[in-house]
């Protein structure tokens, strides 16, 4: 969850709610349109028309309150954001309301090629891998994804609400208080592990500090969480929901996904169709990558296996896992393992770490190819007989350069814990 979404809302409503006292009274008043008594369906707040609700829009509709600029008929029906027939201030609240959070990015409505269509990547690999084609067209409603994977930091604020809410189970069912855990049968997280980042003493979660590069001291908090299952993922994100007054999007007594997109509601895991066109789409080309290359070279791009020598590891940390902070290789951070200056590696709509540094869950079931596969950009929810695992993107601290293309796909028991397997939310809002 990030802290500062709900801050930031706060404070941006209040500049624009004091700009409109501070103007001309008359002038927003006259400004203030009233619609045809049929236009009573809330508009979904996009006057620019660009698929998104973004900052735009939101100056767009100030700027209208305050007679600066006019708004055509579907800008205006666009603008009702609570569907009353009247477009006022009311609405500007709605729309800031609705406003992406931080850490999350939104992506336009569209068509992409997903899948390998024919360049491997820069190195000889061989065969192209089955799983990756045929390659085929998915068209996407316009939908949000994170711009970073979950970290542990985060992790641990929503299990410590879960924890007081009593969702939280031993392995035996009971009530939580240590150990691996666990929800509805389910394992979460695999505290017990040597190797999992969180830890539980005094009735709360908290994050674990490793040593690195010259006996230096990290904390952990701001590396993404690991040893969580796909089931963890999914439990936070209805736990994630419910703080934040939005709709679930599962039923955890039966772990399925009751809101899938294009509906909107609270948060999800990304499709595998969505987080491959965050990862490689631009608009144009699709990327090896994801961060905007068809070549990956050297220790400044992202964390991954480079078996020169071994692992990249930009803090060099002692212990497994050999993470690095979320969006480390940003172009303002130099690694200690090897002063190293990052370069800035985003994917083309601006998401972190979709190459390297942890695995992520998808909601999908894996299909050992994509006959079949939907092309609306939905979830594959239906298992392929003798494959009872769900999708994998991304690569890892722990893949080579062939795992961290964005066209990799890989898989995973929902119910198993790995120590470079993390996740990274998504939305329709």
């Amino acid at each position: 969850m990030d802290q500062r979404s709900g801050f930031g809302r706060v404070v941006l409503l209040g500049m624009l709610i004091l700009v409109l006292a501070a103007s001309d009274p008359a002038s927003a008043r006259a400004a203030t349109g009233r619609l045809s008594s049929k236009s009573i369906t809330p508009g979904n707040g996009d006057l620019s028309g660009d698929g998104t609700l973004s900052l735009t829009d939101l100056v767009m509709l100030r700027d209208y309150l305050l007679g600066k600029i006019p708004l055509t008929a579907t800008q205006m029906a666009q603008a009702d954001m609570n569907g009353d027939g009247v477009v006022d201030i009311a609405d500007l609240v709605k729309m800031v309301s609705l406003m992406p959070p931080a850490g999350m990015v939104s992506v336009a409505a569209g068509t992409f090629t997903m899948g390998n269509s024919g360049v491997l990547d820069d190195k000889t690999y061989g065969p192209q891998s089955p799983d990756e084609q045929p390659p085929h067209q998915v068209t996407l409603s316009a939908y949000q994804i994170g711009k970073y994977d979950v970290t542990n930091g985060q992790y641990c604020a929503v299990l410590n609400w879960a924890l007081a809410q009593g969702y939280l189970n031993n392995s035996s069912g009971g009530a939580y208080a240590g150990g691996d855990v666990y929800a509805n049968g389910q394992g979460l997280l695999y505290v017990s592990d040597s190797w999992c980042q969180i830890t539980y003493s005094g009735g709360a979660f908290t994050w674990k500090t490793q040593t690195g590069t010259g006996g230096q001291p990290f904390s952990m908090e701001t590396h993404p969480v690991v040893d969580v299952t796909w089931y963890s993922s999914v439990a936070y994100c209805n736990w994630l929901s419910q703080m934040n007054g939005l709709t679930p999007c599962y039923d955890l007594s039966t772990w399925a996904l009751t809101v899938p997109p294009p509906n909107s509601g609270g948060y999800r895991l990304p499709t595998e169709a969505e987080w491959e066109r965050a990862a490689a789409w631009d608009g144009n080309k699709h990327w090896i990558y994801g961060f905007m290359s068809d070549t990956l070279t050297g220790k400044n791009r992202c964390n991954y296996w480079d078996g020169n020598p071994n692992y990249v590891n930009p803090l060099g940390l002692t212990n497994y896992p050999y993470t690095s902070p979320v969006g480390w290789f940003n172009g303002g951070h130099v690694s200690p393992n090897g002063n190293i200056q990052t370069v800035d590696s985003p994917s083309p709509v601006g998401c972190y770490d979709m190459s390297g540094n942890v695995w992520q869950w998808c909601q999908d079931w894996y299909h050992t190819d994509y006959t079949g596969a939907p092309a609306d950009g939905s979830s594959w929810e239906t298992q392929q007989s003798g494959y009872p695992y769900r999708v994998i993107r991304g690569g890892g601290w722990g893949a080579d350069w062939a795992d961290c293309r964005s066209a990799g796909r890989d898989h995973g028991d929902p119910d198993g814990w790995g120590v470079d397997i993390g996740f990274r939310l998504a939305r329709t809002p």
